[in-house]
């Protein structure tokens, strides 16, 4: 008798979903899911993949936004790069074009503005966190006492896991050690920790509305970080290990908006008024030189002592 062979099942969009579900760090993985429990992709999860139209994809992507249209277009690459795909689903040119919106930074006016408006401590800290560190409003809001060690504060992003360490100012450590309130484990601020982040989102957007604040949002403290870091002069390396970013592109993307003035090149060289600095510059260095032919002509003129005398 021939043995029984059941026909392999094709592959759905299902296993893709699940499968992509589960790549990127913890906030990543949980985003994915909550995008993927929407209605819109139920059709979607139950197709087999080579059975896939490009209308089953304008089909969710109408349902959608742009969280939506992001997470197919990883799918979609998912399914190239495993070959269970041999061409795309979707032409480029059909797919969403969204216009993104414009990111800008906090000003220290307007954070100054919130901080003074905010009734609770641990919301006042918490600001402050995102205004001095630029860390991200998980991370602000995950920081551990612990993680505090001779003014310096570190940390693991909740989003990549790349460390992040930068040194406090001593009016933020005296804030911070105020709310530790004498433990030595845990987090800073639990009641801000619990907190999701669309909840924290929504609170800080409520305070802007009531201050006549526009245009930001938690993450504008991160560019307003970089912003100021760059106008500073802080090297680049710095500053990424400051706010946990491997990509020097991705870095520079949060200053690009940085405003930097060129110093005057009044001075600088040997014209346009520069004749004052150089003589400066001459007659420090004849002091230099006759202090050091002083010193010479002092140590050649000492006598020897009795000791260093040939017998």
């Amino acid at each position: 008798m021939k043995p029984n062979r059941t026909a392999r099942q094709a592959p759905t969009w299902g296993h893709i979903l699940t499968t992509y579900a589960r790549t990127g760090g913890g906030t990543t993985q949980r985003r994915k899911l909550i995008e993927f429990s929407h209605k819109r992709w139920a059709k979607l999860r139950v197709l087999p993949v080579d059975r896939t139209t490009g209308i089953d994809f304008l089909d969710v992507l109408a349902r959608g936004g742009v969280s939506t249209s992001m997470a197919l277009r990883g799918v979609e690459s998912l399914a190239l790069e495993t070959g269970l795909l041999t061409h795309a689903v979707l032409p480029r040119k059909l797919w969403p074009k969204y216009t993104p919106r414009p990111k800008r930074a906090i000003t220290e006016k307007e954070h100054r503005l919130l901080w003074s408006n905010s009734l609770k401590p641990s919301w006042r800290c918490f600001l402050e966190i995102l205004w001095e560190t630029g860390a991200s409003q998980s991370d602000a809001a995950s920081l551990r006492i612990e993680k505090l060690t001779c003014g310096v504060i570190s940390y693991e992003r909740c989003k990549t896991g790349v460390r992040a360490a930068q040194q406090i100012s001593p009016q933020l450590a005296a804030m911070l050690a105020a709310l530790a309130g004498g433990r030595t484990k845990g987090f800073f601020i639990p009641q801000v920790q619990r907190m999701l982040t669309k909840d924290r989102s929504h609170q800080f957007k409520r305070q802007c509305t009531r201050l006549d604040i526009e245009g930001v949002t938690l993450h504008s403290y991160r560019y307003a970080w970089a912003e100021r870091a760059f106008q500073l002069g802080l090297p680049e390396r710095f500053a990424m290990v400051a706010l946990g970013h491997n990509s020097p592109a991705v870095h520079r993307a949060y200053c690009k908006n940085a405003k930097v003035v060129c110093p005057s090149l009044v001075g600088f060289g040997s014209g346009g008024g520069g004749e004052e600095v150089n003589a400066c510059a001459r007659g420090q260095k004849n002091l230099e030189r006759s202090q050091l032919e002083s010193q010479l002509a002092g140590s050649a003129g000492e006598k020897p002592n009795a000791a260093d005398s040939p017998t």
